[in-house]
């Protein structure tokens, strides 16, 4: 996350056996972005290039 400019973010690995029923995920991998509250945000299914300028465009400046 640092190398991205998110040092305020934290990240967390779901068990796979309890996310996908908590979330509500069609497969994975799959991100679910959430605010300080807890709230769910976003949502991407699939794998994120976080390096990718158009994901760097689309996600990150959500997340600052």
């Amino acid at each position: 996350m640092r190398d991205l400019g998110l040092t305020g973010s934290k990240t967390y690995q779901a068990d796979a056996r309890l996310a996908g029923a908590v979330f509500r995920l069609g497969g994975y991998p799959s991100t679910v972005f959430l605010n300080g509250e807890g709230e769910e945000t976003g949502r991407y299914a699939g794998p994120i290039d976080w390096f990718d300028p158009k994901v760097r465009g689309t996600w990150l400046e959500r997340l600052r």
